[in-house]
């Protein structure tokens, strides 16, 4: 029985370099390696994706529909993405307990939150996509610049929280590499595509 890898991609029904990029890296290791190979999405099931993916990929569509919380009035989003995390967390987990896969690769987005908590035995990557000077940056033209610094402070602490618990950080350049070498001791770079 091969061993298998799972990708977290939010949606691929959007053109987006991102979401190319994504789709790349998982059709060249369904293609390229004897993993069995698995993409996650959330959004929006049974519509066409924007990039094809390789037949040999098995995707699994939660469809949760986190953009669709947007719609909502501004108290609501608070309890409707607490009550679509613990649907995802949830799901996730029955999931990851189904196939047990080796690794589990991820990007810097809502997976975190859930993926850090779920104790399996498979190694967890996620990708970040900026350094650590631009990551969470919060800067709102109107209030003074200490209001700036100390609101990205706490965002960027709080995001990164989940992220120390994966196994390995990976960024895409040396530079990226460096600045969050302090924070993440097993972080790799790797350059896209």
């Amino acid at each position: 029985m091969p061993e298998r890898i799972v990708y977290i991609v939010e949606s691929l029904y959007k053109p987006d370099y991102i979401q190319k990029i994504h789709c790349h890296q998982i059709n060249w290791m369904a293609e390229n390696s004897e993993y069995e190979v698995y993409a996650v999405l959330t959004e929006k099931p049974h519509r066409q994706l924007v990039y094809e993916l390789s037949p040999k990929v098995h995707i699994v569509n939660f469809g949760l529909n986190f953009d669709d919380i947007n719609k909502f009035y501004y108290y609501q989003k608070p309890f409707l993405s607490l009550k679509k995390q613990w649907a995802y967390r949830k799901k996730m987990k029955k999931l990851l307990e189904n196939i047990r896969p080796k690794a589990i690769i991820t990007y810097d987005k809502r997976e975190k939150w859930c993926l850090w908590s779920i104790s399996d035995k498979s190694h967890k990557i996620v990708v970040l996509g900026s350094a650590k000077d631009l990551y969470k940056k919060v800067w709102i033209t109107n209030l003074p610049l200490f209001v700036n610094w100390t609101a990205t402070f706490f965002k960027r602490n709080l995001h990164t929280l989940p992220l120390k618990a994966m196994d390995t950080v990976v960024v895409e350049t040396q530079d990226s590499q460096k600045s969050w070498k302090q924070i993440f001791p097993k972080i790799v770079a790797i350059r896209p595509p």
